[in-house]
């Protein structure tokens, strides 16, 4: 045991790094090349919160914070709580540890803070992702931005979290299957620390950067040690109107716009004109310039509008048609529960009806509303069927975007504007096809820049810097809310999403693309009109607005559970659950926010024992505890594990590529028997053969030309 001069001698370094955390503040506050980084703090709309969010956590170990992207929070509220505890003596014993979904959010917001603090990164502010890390001060008064799989890592080594004060998971809202597996974690820790009295207090803060937080809020408020966790807001920044024009409008320019309210929502039509007339009155006051009236656009954006509009109201009919087969079939079945033998789902009320069954009930009549809404609209009244496929549908969304994102560009220059033009688009492929298509235009005042997390850290910076000219950024998500850029003039929506979703022919998680929820959709949209007005460009209907689902389902409900098992597994095996030795694997993830189905963990668990990576009695294997150090799926793993076994890796490498992504054979629609014959010249044996064949036939074809090139230099 530690003597008493021992402890005397803990208590005076306290002291003396107590004092010494002060020193530096004080010397931050009276530093004058901080005075304009403070003015932006101090203007910021989350400002508003920083005494109520200090009162809360003074009185509970929970908070959560809700606002929109832009408002401040990701940034400040670490700093907020340094500061206090910096101030009341409490630095030393200060530790606050922000995760972020991406490793670019987390290393651009650790710039920021300790740009902001006037130091660089290392000091009292830090990160750490995958393969790159600065760590802050060891000794206390830090903030450090991580990863979500980070501080999951982590919690492998030390489950309590040992010498973290604060915990801040920043943009919850997104619930990937991580941040739900830390919920749970974090809820049982909560429990474990703030019920030990020889143990530090854990102070959790979650943040969200829609205004539907409750759900996390009630998710923590009915916990085992029971406390009131505040929900606070961050107040709605006054910005500039938003036009949102759909496919309908790209179609007929001359229509009136749909909205120009600051929040981007429909409302009453007089209203509409109302607040328009107000808020231009406040434009003219301010000397802002009006946003861009664009009456008409080329022939070959109307016509490119146009299929896609006749697109998406055939699949919307099909879709249709398809839901409510569905409902006559599930209607049948459910003869014993429903009394009127000529009711359908529709007349039960949906608090009745299981998760599932309410899910496609509201599905159901989101598309009637959509079809009715498609039958009311005189340009889609004689529509006929598209021959489109989904695929198709998506390259020529994409198609549309490079088109109509050179010639906004083209529009903002003539008139004297600069800025971003920024188009959201699924994944890195769409991106790179965008990207060739715009840099053949070779315009002197029109920059095109990626965003995307595989991109390196230095071309990432670049759509944060000013411009003469106009930038063009093609970014995923990733810009909806990890990133704010502030010079956005225009949003182009693709209204598409790359996401991890269960194959159960493969039985393993595929990314696939997927249409955007609302929310999404809203995000989106807000990126525009926070410097200037806006506008805001849908590659989609307003039917097909409405059959969306409102917000994301949780990653955990739709994706494969084999890691997640796994995982559990591992942390029940080394009693790093925080529950109960004879607790097993579905009672832990029956304790998430939205728990898996039964059945879906039951067969995760069976292929994990067919894999031989856990016992049956849910104990880590061997070959178990490797494959729960690898970050892919554990079939997967173990596969590349006997690759490396039998000396085979490089074809089982291809292998578990094709199987993690979209397959690279494309069948048109009229031309399936051509696309097998093609698929086929490469092998006969089977489709993984021919994937594997072709790939090695791509990469000796690729080799040869590069040969030739280099020979004619």
């Amino acid at each position: 045991p530690p003597s008493s001069d021992d402890d005397a001698d803990a208590a005076s370094t306290r002291d003396r790094l107590s004092l010494q955390f002060q020193a530096e503040e004080e010397t931050r506050r009276s530093n004058p090349a901080l005075t304009e980084l403070s003015s932006i703090r101090a203007n910021l709309p989350i400002l508003s919160l920083r005494e109520p969010l200090l009162a809360a956590l003074q009185n509970s170990n929970v908070a959560v914070v809700s606002g929109g992207t832009g408002s401040g929070k990701s940034t400040q509220c670490p700093q907020y709580i340094l500061e206090d505890a910096i101030a009341r003596g409490l630095g030393p014993e200060t530790r606050i540890v922000v995760t972020q979904p991406r490793r670019i959010a987390a290393t651009s917001l650790s710039e920021r803070v300790a740009e902001e603090r006037g130091e660089r990164p290392g000091r009292s502010v830090g990160h750490a992702v995958r393969l790159h890390s600065k760590p802050p001060r060891g000794h206390g008064g830090s903030i450090e931005y991580v990863t979500t799989g980070v501080l999951l890592r982590r919690m492998m080594g030390d489950p309590g979290l040992k010498g973290v004060s604060h915990v801040v998971l920043d943009e919850v809202h997104e619930r990937d299957i991580q941040t739900d597996f830390l919920l749970v974690l974090l809820k049982r820790l909560l429990g474990q620390r703030n019920g030990d009295d020889d143990a530090e207090a854990l102070k959790v803060i979650l943040m969200s950067a829609t205004l539907d937080a409750e759900g996390f809020q009630q998710y923590f408020q009915g916990s085992e040690f029971g406390e009131e966790v505040p929900l606070m807001s961050v107040p709605a920044k006054p910005r500039h109107p938003v036009e949102i024009m759909n496919l309908e409008d790209m179609m007929s320019m001359d229509a009136p716009p749909i909205s120009a309210l600051p929040d981007g929502t429909d409302d009453d039509a007089d209203e509409n004109l109302d607040v328009m007339d107000q808020i231009n009155r406040e434009m003219e006051e301010e000397n802002i310039a009006a946003p861009l009236k664009l009456k008409s656009l080329p022939r070959e954006i109307r016509t490119m509008a146009q299929k896609l509009n006749k697109a998406y109201t055939a699949m919307i009919q099909t879709e249709l048609q398809e839901a409510e087969k569905e409902d006559e079939y599930q209607k049948q079945l459910n003869r014993g529960l429903i009394d009127d033998e000529n009711s359908s789902v529709d007349d039960v009320a949906p608090t009745a009806l299981d998760p599932f069954t309410q899910r496609r009930h509201q599905k159901l009549q989101s598309l009637r509303r959509a079809a009715a809404m498609i039958h009311k609209s005189s340009a889609n009244s004689r529509v006929q069927k598209s021959a489109l496929r989904e695929r198709e549908l998506h390259d020529l969304a994409i198609s549309l975007i490079h088109r109509l994102s050179f010639h906004l560009a083209l529009t903002e220059l003539n008139a004297g504007r600069s800025g971003s033009i920024l188009c959201f688009l699924p994944g890195m492929d769409e991106i790179k096809k965008c990207l060739k298509e715009l840099q053949h235009s070779n315009h002197p005042d029109i920059t095109i820049l990626p965003l995307h997390s595989s991109i390196p850290r230095e071309e990432q910076q670049l759509i944060f810097k000013p411009t003469k000219g106009i930038k063009i950024i093609l970014a995923t998500n990733i810009a909806e809310s990890s990133v704010t850029i502030n010079d956005v003039l225009a949003v182009i929506d693709s209204g598409l999403v790359r996401e991890m979703n269960y194959n159960s022919q493969t039985h393993l998680s595929q990314i696939t693309t997927a249409s955007t929820p609302r929310s999404s959709g809203t995000q989106r949209a807000g990126r525009a009109g926070r410097v200037a007005p806006g506008t805001c460009w849908r590659l989609y209907t307003r039917a097909k607005w409405e059959c969306m689902e409102e917000r994301p389902v949780p990653e955990m409900k739709r994706t494969a559970l084999e890691d997640t098992c796994l995982q559990t597994c591992g942390m029940i095996t080394n009693n790093f659950s925080g529950g109960n030795e004879d607790e097993g694997v579905a009672q832990f993830l029956n304790s998430a926010m939205d728990p898996p189905e039964p059945a879906t963990v039951e067969v995760a668990l069976s292929r994990l024992r067919d894999l031989g990576a856990i016992t049956t009695t849910e104990i880590l294997t061997p070959l178990g505890r490797t494959l729960s150090r690898l970050p892919v799926d554990p079939a997967i793993g173990k596969m590349l594990l006997m690759g490396c076994v039998t000396k085979t890796l490089d074809p089982i490498l291809t292998a578990a590529a094709y199987f993690s992504s979209r397959d690279p054979f494309y069948a048109p629609p009229h031309e399936r028997v051509e696309a097998r014959d093609a698929r086929m010249r490469f092998s006969h044996e089977s489709d993984l053969m021919s994937v594997i064949c072709a790939y090695y036939d791509y990469q000796e074809l690729l080799h040869e030309t590069n040969q030739r090139r280099g020979n004619q230099r």
